[in-house]
């Protein structure tokens, strides 16, 4: 067998998520690595507000800054309203989705700020 057989099913893309993924784990302790981490695997805080004209990325959650501290109840308000009106399978009973149904939150990363 000539050793590039078998290997036209490689995907290289794959293998270059992996191989991101495996350096990522093995710089978990970096504080230049650690936030990036953080942002795809910690638990999700239980309320999310990211100010789009200055973090169009929605890196910072800004939920506990109290210089966004506006009406929290009037905002989630215009956000199930919009949930409702986009059809948005979470606005019937969010805990019947599929999201809801594994615990998404927990404390946030002792790094975030």
């Amino acid at each position: 067998m000539h050793p590039s057989q078998g290997l036209e099913c490689f995907d290289p893309a794959l293998f270059k998520v992996y191989q991101t993924l495996v350096q990522a784990l093995a710089n978990v302790n970096d504080p230049e690595i650690r936030p990036f981490f953080d942002l795809d695997f910690a638990k999700r805080p239980p309320e999310e507000l990211f100010h789009l004209p200055s973090d169009p990325d929605q890196i910072r959650n800004v939920a506990s800054d109290p210089k966004f501290s506006q009406n929290p109840s009037k905002l989630k308000t215009r956000v199930r309203n919009w949930m409702s009106k986009t059809n948005d399978p979470h606005a019937q009973n969010p805990l019947e989705n599929s999201f809801e149904i594994h615990r998404s939150h927990g404390t946030p990363p002792k790094n975030s700020k």
